[in-house]
This record gives C-alpha cells, structure tokens and sequence, in this order.
C-alpha cells in the first residue's frame, strides 16, 4: 500500500496501522518526510543511469554520488533505502541501530533494557558529533526517561519519577491523513472542514495538529524506535 494521497480524507485507508508496531509507525511517520523522499528520487535517478550491464567508469563515476547520498541517508536513521510509497508492514527498513542504542551506556552497560545496578543513578552519554545535534538531544532524552523509569520502577532509585508524558498515539492516524494531503497540495482550510468537526477552529486546528505531524516525520519517529531497539 503507497501514500494515496487522494483518498487522506478516508479513515479507512488507515486501517492497517491499527496492529503497527513502534519501529513500522517510525517508518509510516519517515516516508512521509519531503526531504527523504526526495532523496529517495536523487538516489532512483542515480540507478536510471547506470546502464544494465554498467562499465567500470559507468561504477566509477556513480559511486560517488552513492557514497554522497549514503551519508545523507545516515540522518534518516536508515541503513539503506527503502521505497516511501511502500507502506508498513510490507517495507522492508533496515534502520541505524548505532545510532539508537550504541553510544549511550550506564557505566559501560551494553544493553540499555538491563542498567548496571551498581551505580543506577548515574549515565554516561557519549554522542556521535556527525549526527544533527537536535536528533542526539531528543535520543539522549528519551533514552535518560528511559533509564529512570526502568530503576524507580525496580526500587533502584525512590526519589527520581517515571515519565508520565507520551505521545498521543490515538490521533497517530489524523497525523498521517494531514502529512498525506499536504503531500497533495490540500489547503489547510479543507483540511479542517475534511477532518474537524467544529466549525469555529477548522483550520486552527488542522494547523495545530498538522505542526505536530510535521515535528513526527521530521525527527519524532525517532522516539519510537528508541522503544524498539530490536525490531
């Protein structure tokens, strides 16, 4: 299933992210991102060019121009490309897990799911200086969230609290509806008499909801593979 960003108005297009899991929502959010997927047409207009049956000069003069996009990619998370008009759970994503879980370690802990409990409430961060520093702050909180809840939880620590704050994952759906007709050019005002039903805050409301979309796809599905770090 692709982005049918003709039919967003359609609740029932969205029927198949009801059983998604965290690290197939991250990718739902990502394919919707104009900046991935137009790179995803620099890197399809790359391949058209290379002939069927390429010469060494033919790889010679395209592989630098993969190894370019390759560490553009890197900021996505993703190891390789992945199709944006395939859908989860039929995509097949191959994300970063460097850059969700290693670098971050409790006292040289490997696995984040197990703090060493010698010194619970201390981590150590170390961060990867080539990645967006926005995206290392959002990993290093989450993963700092994490971390606490996973000892106030075991009796590790009494004085620290849990993370009550999540993302508002019902209206996960609405998000991709307003990524999708944006992606086709719908006004803002349509938006809001398509999908909200008070008549007064239409349009603030799908400007509102679309600015939180917005923030999803361009690095908040990031979160989400923090909750998968295995998938």
């Amino acid at each position: 299933m692709g982005v049918k960003v003709t039919e967003w108005w359609n609740p029932e297009d969205y029927a198949y992210t009801e059983t998604l899991r965290p690290h197939q929502w991250a990718w739902e959010f990502l394919r919707r991102n104009r900046k991935y997927r137009d790179l995803w047409k620099r890197y399809q207009a790359i391949l058209d060019a290379v002939p069927p049956e390429p010469s060494r000069a033919d790889l010679e003069a395209a592989l630098p121009r993969f190894a370019e996009l390759g560490s553009e990619l890197q900021s996505f998370w993703l190891r390789q490309f992945s199709d944006p008009d395939v859908a989860a759970p039929e995509a097949f994503v191959v994300w970063d897990r460097r850059v969700r879980v290693d670098n971050i370690s409790v006292y040289g802990a490997t696995d984040m799911s197990e703090p060493w409990q010698g010194y619970p409430r201390t981590v150590n961060l170390e961060f990867d200086l080539a990645l967006p520093v926005d995206s290392l702050l959002d990993a290093a909180r989450h993963q700092l969230l994490r971390h606490q809840s996973y000892v106030v939880e075991r009796g590790l620590v009494e004085t620290a609290k849990p993370p009550s704050a999540k993302p508002h994952r019902e209206q996960f759906p609405l998000y991709l509806q307003l990524l999708d007709a944006e992606l086709a050019g719908v006004t803002k005002g349509e938006m809001g008499r398509t999908l909200f039903s008070e008549a007064m805050a239409r349009r603030r409301s799908a400007q509102r909801v679309l600015t939180t979309a917005y923030k999803m796809a361009d690095s908040g599905y990031k979160l989400l593979l923090l909750e998968a770090p295995n998938p």
